[in-house]
């Protein structure tokens, strides 16, 4: 699993990083590149998928632990002779604002939780990606952090201040699956904010978050991989499926620890 940073699904990182009493703020999540295995291991997903596997994970691989993050991912992944940019890539940012006044809402009012879950949503703009990312548990850390952004305020009467705080930066590398025939790397930042003014009141400050979502497809090349010896492609294809077979033990192994987890 040396092609990842971390070897666990990046859904299984999220629910299971740090203690809850412990917010983003104080440890921000950070996951160089993770895992999303998707419907990958779940069935026979074919050769031309296993040998795009094998090759990706093999150029990944090449990335010195220290220095697998966005950038450098994305380089390796557009210099894998196999696959091909769909050209449809996705950079979006956007700011998710409170007064700290209303960090509890009143009767009849959406709650903190809610609309970060909303803003999230609104982000991302895919629903089998939020899936993946455990949106659950990353709205629940996200408003805690605000919420403890705000509980850690300091105030000067004649002075402004801003405060930002990283929360978390997740690289994932999703694979392809019956659905989805493509590889998609992407990337989510979120960072927490605190503003006030001189001479405000606590309950006219503004406290938020701020986010970015990007995402690069990479569809395989059928023709150049049938150009590809016989030998090469069953050494591949071998390579793969002992891959895809570690994924899924893992995420099996970590399914169970969380029905575990849960039921005690």
């Amino acid at each position: 699993m040396d092609a990842f940073s971390h070897s666990e699904d990046v859904s299984a990182l999220i629910r299971s990083f740090g203690d809850p009493k412990i917010s983003l703020a104080q440890r921000p999540l950070c996951i160089g590149l993770a895992p999303d295995r998707a419907k990958c291991c779940d069935k026979d997903v074919g050769e031309v998928v296993k040998v795009s596997v094998a090759t990706v994970t093999r150029s990944l691989s090449k990335i010195p632990a220290g220095e697998k993050h966005w950038e450098t991912v994305l380089s390796a992944m557009a210099q894998v002779p196999l696959l091909e940019s769909d050209g449809n890539n996705i950079h979006r940012s956007a700011t998710f604002s409170c007064r700290s006044s209303s960090s509890f809402s009143a009767d009849g009012e959406p709650s903190l939780q809610e609309r970060i879950s909303c803003w999230l949503f609104k982000l991302v703009g895919d629903e089998a990606i939020m899936d993946s990312l455990a949106v659950d548990a990353l709205q629940l850390a996200l408003s805690r952090s605000v919420s403890r952004c705000t509980s850690q305020r300091s105030w000067s009467l004649f002075r402004g201040t801003r405060r930002e705080l990283p929360l978390l930066d997740i690289n994932v590398l999703r694979f392809p699956d019956s659905d989805r025939p493509f590889f998609e790397l992407y990337r989510l930042r979120v960072d927490a904010w605190s503003q006030s003014w001189p001479f405000y009141t606590c309950s006219r400050a503004t406290d938020g978050l701020t986010g970015v979502f990007q995402s690069h497809k990479f569809r395989m090349q059928k023709s150049l991989i049938y150009e590809v010896s016989r030998d090469t492609l069953d050494k591949a294809v071998e390579e793969a499926e002992i891959f895809l077979e570690e994924l899924s033990d893992r995420s099996d192994s970590e399914s169970s620890s969380s029905t575990l987890d849960s039921k005690s």
